[in-house]
């Protein structure tokens, strides 16, 4: 079975049950492509689905978390800043950082939230 990403020319990035990131896709727009989260990592994947690029992420968190079992759901942008949950599988806390795309640096912006959050999005203030 394959899964894809339609894009702007609506063809397909396809990939196969093989190559699906792990637990939970953050999926955005970048100049080439898309940025994937997945455990330990994010990729850069180009329309055709291939990974270009894949960054391993760095960071210090409080309380500290072991980057090694740690993975990245979800992707929003606001004012240039690439944000993302990050969840740590050994306390079953999730994190919001910012995330350095060249570096893969994360700076933690949020608290530890107990419990695992599958839903991030960049909303004006005033919208409600």
């Amino acid at each position: 079975t394959t899964a894809g990403i339609r894009t702007n020319t609506t063809q397909f990035a396809d990939w196969s049950n093989t190559e699906l990131p792990c637990c939970g896709l953050a999926l955005t727009m970048n100049g080439t492509g898309y940025l994937v989260g997945d455990y330990q990592q994010f990729h850069e994947v180009d329309n055709t689905g291939t990974i270009t690029k894949s960054t391993t992420l760095t960071g210090a968190f409080t309380p500290a978390i072991d980057l090694t079992d740690t993975f990245v759901q979800n992707f929003a942008r606001l004012n240039g800043v690439l944000y993302t949950t990050v969840f740590d599988q050994t306390n079953g806390n999730t994190f919001i950082a910012s995330l350095n795309e060249n570096t893969g640096e994360l700076t933690q912006v949020s608290a530890a939230l107990t419990g695992r959050y599958h839903g991030l999005a960049a909303v004006p203030e005033d919208a409600f």
